[in-house]
């Protein structure tokens, strides 16, 4: 979180540990059970392998990229995050 504070939002790094380079969602679930989802276009991941975002404020109970399984993508396993 920014500050440690909730209330001022967090700061997430993603990155690609693929190549094929593809758009994608990620999806951001807060405490109170309602979730966001931010588009992550193919642009992202041309200009560098990794990309930091600021997610609104809010607890997050989970983030998590690709949450629909639309790319393809052999270790699901390192997509998600439950801080």
């Amino acid at each position: 979180y920014v500050e440690d504070d909730p209330a001022k939002g967090a700061i997430l790094s993603i990155e690609t540990r693929d190549k094929l380079l593809m758009p994608t969602s990620l999806r951001v679930t807060y405490a109170d059970g309602h979730h966001i989802d931010l588009a992550v276009p193919v642009e992202t991941w041309i200009r560098q392998g990794s990309q930091t975002l600021r997610i609104p404020a809010g607890r997050i109970v989970k983030a998590e990229i690709d949450p629909d399984h639309r790319i393809p993508d052999r270790d699901r396993s390192n997509n998600a995050i439950m801080p």
